[in-house]
């Protein structure tokens, strides 16, 4: 055996790359590949793409943060090359070879070693990027042309031509063009220099002045016809003038806040960026196609908009009132859409809180509706009013749920469409599927068709016996399409209603158990869904940072004049959790059926954050067992002063009620049935009654949304009981039925 070959031996056989610096007269050292350095350069590539490792719920392609599958291909290629040429190397039994082996291993390492530690240092460099604000300048009088100076850079940065024009009145417009698409920005802008008083021994700051006018969008047409009159977008416009006026509005105060006034900035720039994606669209596509992609929104927001105001119709003749109750007509439809809300694109309102619904209906409606009439009479809550709770609200957005209709921003593949040929027709449970039209079932929405070069894949290389796997085409057809989107941080899915919509695997095993595996205990068998298990979907809803699964969640809430403290505790089920953050969709049916299932997850998951649930652990950390949440003075002398005095033991004993120092009050969460339920288990006040236990069912048929189950015991609480349910959670229904069992009339 040649030893001086063993390098040779080791080497991948593949030629390096030269470089400018082998070209010179000092050549550089050049390592051919081998098998240290191939796998460096994948765990290079995947630390690069994730600093941290991502969380299991979110290793699937309809995550927030899908997985790059190319880097996971890239992996699996370099594993079978790698497999194959260790397999080539037999030990041979050489003490020399061996000794050889070794020496040029530490040799490699030590080359490696170096390149690693300076990536690392630059990768934490720029992973830990600090968010720096935007600083206005310090002298009053350059505002003015600074903020001008930022929307042009703003406008710029989204694909447009910037044109300025400026007069000695101080007017300035900005001719923003795009291919198609034209945004005239009309500003004045003034610098008063107020006069220096007799008393006055500094002068006053300038006053700077800069009032946006008019903002305009039109555009062409498509097919090249000059004569034909430009088409203009009002919701759009009003988007636009919204966000920049809010960064104007910011950047005039004297006080500014650099981070705050950054973050308007970019907001302007993002809802500019989607029109001249479709701005390229159309001017890509000849003869005229073009333009359905500046009709496709209106098209869209028709549709929508006939079906809920006949949803609207028949929920108000149902209840018989004038107009539907918005957070039930929320509940049993399939949702309003909102053209241009946040974005050019149209957002469906499919889950709203009661706290939402109480802060909305408590807004006062100072102008009429710009809206027509017939779009404007079937809620009681005016859309006028809804979109500003919406958009000026800063805690609207936690308390509502939108599903955003917008076309992708990532290629379409398989994993991305399979879903598409197994979902369920919607259920229009308020109308009748006869009576719907042909483009609110089976209107399909158009596809973008674009070449792109592929990335190139990592450097691996391949032996004599796995050939190496060419590079696609130049001319790559891309396609991209619709998809519904839930936002940045996504709402959490369980695993059966994930099913509904896709499959999805659960990574190994890492996500948990099914839900009719789930006990609490360890399985049998050696299996590893103990109580160290991986977080399941009611720890991403509750405690989002929690590293294992927690058996038990325990809430409270202080004491009233009519009640004691509640105290409930809640025992997750096993059942995986994912995060969903878009999913393709390809005609209108699929967006109805999706909307379905997800506000009834969404229904679910608001109705138990009503509670502030804490990991029993957490509880068990504070005084009297009472959560640090629920903390308060109040409650802190409300546990020291008891209601079980011996006074009051005595007037209890004798009217035949019992009253505790706390109501226990048992919750668990049942989603086998066709609809998820929250079961409560109360204890009566009545002395030998037995425990009362009632469940609160998501139920789009029922009168309210949701329909209230009391098999145990018949009494005329129902309507109140769902009429609470609906207007403030069931977070306070243990207290009120508690309360209802103490009344004489329950004493037989």
């Amino acid at each position: 055996m040649d030893l001086d070959a063993i390098e040779e031996d080791t080497f991948l056989n593949v030629e390096p790359e030269v470089d400018e610096a082998s070209k010179s007269t000092h050549k550089a050292i050049q390592l051919r590949p081998t098998l240290l350095s191939t796998i460096s350069e994948l765990i290079a590539s995947f630390d690069e793409k994730y600093p941290t490792m991502p969380a299991p719920s979110n290793l699937h392609g309809f995550s927030p943060k899908p997985p790059d599958t190319e880097i996971l291909e890239s992996i699996l290629h370099a594993s079978g090359v790698i497999a194959t040429t260790l397999a080539s190397h037999i030990p041979s039994g050489d003490e020399r070879y061996e000794l050889r082996s070794r020496e040029y291993t530490s040799h490699a390492d030590a080359w490696f070693q170096p390149q690693t530690r300076v990536r690392d240092i630059f990768r934490l460099i720029f992973s830990e990027r600090r968010l720096y604000g935007t600083d206005p300048p310090l002298d009053r009088a350059m505002l003015p042309g600074w903020i001008i100076e930022q929307i042009e850079r703003y406008v710029k940065a989204a694909g447009m031509d910037v044109f300025p024009d400026s007069d000695e009145d101080g007017r300035t417009t900005l001719a923003c063009a795009g291919k198609i698409i034209v945004m005239d920005i009309a500003l004045f802008q003034e610098v008063r220099y107020p006069t220096r008083g007799p008393d006055e021994i500094v002068a006053p700051l300038p006053e700077a002045i800069l009032e946006l006018k008019e903002l305009k969008i039109s555009r062409a047409s498509v097919g090249g016809d000059t004569t034909a009159p430009s088409t203009r977008h009002p919701p759009i416009e009003r988007l636009l003038h919204g966000s920049l006026s809010r960064f104007i509005l910011e950047a005039l105060k004297e006080e500014t806040d650099p981070l705050r006034l950054r973050e308007a900035g970019e907001t302007f720039r993002d809802q500019v960026a989607p029109l001249l994606t479709l701005d390229r669209l159309a001017h890509a596509e000849a003869g005229g196609v073009g333009e359905r992609w500046f009709k496709e929104g209106d098209v869209i927001e028709g549709i929508g908009m006939d079906l809920a105001t006949r949803e609207a119709e028949s929920v108000a003749g149902e209840l018989g009132v004038p107009k539907a109750p918005l957070d039930i007509f929320i509940n049993r439809s399939h949702g309003i859409p909102l053209t241009s809300l946040y974005s050019p694109s149209t957002a469906y309102l499919i889950h709203m809180s009661p706290r939402a619904y109480l802060s909305v209906s408590r807004i006062g409606v100072d102008q009429e509706e710009d809206l027509p009439p017939h779009l404007t009479a079937y809620f009681d809550v005016p859309l006028k009013t809804l979109r500003a709770y919406l958009t000026e609200s800063t805690a609207a957005r936690g308390l509502v749920t939108l599903a955003t209709l917008t076309l992708s921003t990532s290629p379409d593949s398989a994993s991305s469409t399979n879903h598409l040929l197994s979902l369920l027709p919607p259920d229009f449970s308020l109308l009748s599927s006869s009576t719907l039209s042909e483009d609110q079932l089976n209107h399909v929405f158009p596809l973008s068709t674009t070449t792109a070069t592929p990335p190139s894949p990592i450097n691996t290389t391949s032996s004599s016996n796995v050939p190496p796997t060419e590079p696609d085409s130049p001319s790559t057809p891309v396609t991209r399409g619709f998809v519904l989107d839930f936002g940045k941080s996504g709402i959490v899915m369980r695993r059966q209603a994930m099913s509904r919509l896709a499959w999805v695997q659960d990574a190994g095993g890492m996500l948990g158990m099914d839900s009719e595996e789930s006990n609490g205990t360890m399985m049998e068998g050696g299996g590893a869904y103990d109580a160290y298990a991986a977080p399941a979907w009611m720890d991403l809803l509750v405690n989002p940072k929690a590293k294992i699964r927690s058996q038990r969640y325990e809430s409270y809430s202080t004491r009233t004049t009519d009640r004691p403290p509640l105290h409930h505790f809640l025992a997750p089920s096993g059942e995986a959790g994912f995060v969903l953050g878009q999913i393709r969709v390809s005609k209108m049916s699929d967006v109805w059926r999706i909307v379905e299932v997800v506000k009834e997850q969404a229904w679910l998951n608001d109705t138990l954050r009503g509670f502030y649930w804490m990991s029993n652990k957490l509880a068990s950390t504070s005084p009297s067992g009472m959560g640090e949440a629920a903390l308060t003075s109040s409650s802190v002398d409300d546990m020291a002063y008891p209601l079980d005095e011996d006074e009051d033991d005595l007037e209890s004993f004798l009217h035949n009620v019992q009253t505790p120092k706390e109501i226990t009050v048992q919750v668990s969460v049942q989603t086998t049935c066709p609809n998820p339920s929250i079961h409560l288990t109360v204890p009566l006040p009545r002395l030998g009654l037995p425990l009362l236990s009632f469940s609160v069912t998501y139920d789009p048929t029922a009168k309210r949304g949701v329909r209230v189950d009391l098999p145990e015991l018949e009494v005329g609480w129902k309507d109140n009981m769902e009429e609470i349910v609906r207007r403030g959670g069931i977070s306070t229904l243990a207290g009120w039925v508690w309360k209802k069992a103490g009344e004489p009339q329950l004493a037989a």
